[in-house]
């Protein structure tokens, strides 16, 4: 259900289960003029919030502090996440949409920043109900750390790491094989190289990991719209 958001896709006939169960959602997402899309990883990573490429989504991702890490990507080859969805990726649009990666499957704490996710989001649009209790986790005051991702790499053939990569690491030199598809060497595009989701689910179409590079957090702006 992660990667059927658009028109095309959701008005196909017939339905695969995850189209239908995305169409039953498309009306509350429609309507929506924020949106916040909860996910988890594969990994115990920490928290990060997936930003996309527009300013109006980095400075909401800056001044909300869902997670101290923002990162500026432009999605996924395999298809286009609820976040990426109608006037959420139009740059004429005052929608403005994050995803937030929680942590690893299944795990309580994953959970919980979930929660602490949503109430901070509607704390800061002015929407939170009186009295409402946020779970014991520490979110920053506003996010500090942004990275741009530079490389995706779609898997073509078989791909298989060189290093044990679990994200979060910065390889300091350009040319570093991380990798290999189909024989052919994957290596960093740039020195200071940021790891991102390497995925354990490495088949032809899908994105094995994501490169990229620290850069400066956007200015303080109002509330996007």
């Amino acid at each position: 259900m992660n990667r059927v958001w658009s028109a095309a896709i959701l008005d196909a006939t017939p339905r695969s289960g995850d189209v239908a169960r995305a169409a039953a959602l498309r009306p509350f997402v429609e309507r929506a003029d924020y949106l916040l899309d909860l996910h988890t990883t594969q990994h115990p990573n920490e928290p990060l919030v997936l930003a996309g490429p527009l300013l109006r989504s980095r400075e909401f991702a800056r001044m909300t502090g869902l997670a101290d890490l923002v990162v500026v990507d432009r999605g996924h080859a395999q298809g286009p996440r609820m976040r990426d969805y109608d006037g959420f990726a139009d740059p004429g649009s005052a929608k403005t949409a994050l995803l937030i990666e929680c942590g690893q499957h299944w795990a309580a704490t994953s959970a919980e920043v979930a929660y602490a996710a949503c109430i901070r989001i509607m704390e800061r649009l002015e929407m939170a109900p009186a009295g409402l209790q946020a779970p014991n986790v520490s979110l920053p005051d506003e996010a500090s750390r942004f990275v741009e991702i530079t490389m995706p790499v779609t898997i073509k053939h078989e791909f298989v790491f060189a290093l044990p990569l679990r994200g979060g690491e910065i390889i300091p030199h350009a040319g570093t094989v991380i990798g290999y598809d189909g024989g052919e060497p994957v290596v960093t595009p740039h020195d200071d190289c940021f790891v991102l989701m390497p995925s354990q689910r490495l088949w032809a179409g899908l994105t094995a990991v994501r490169l990229g590079r620290l850069i400066a957090p956007p200015q303080r702006t109002a509330l996007p719209g």
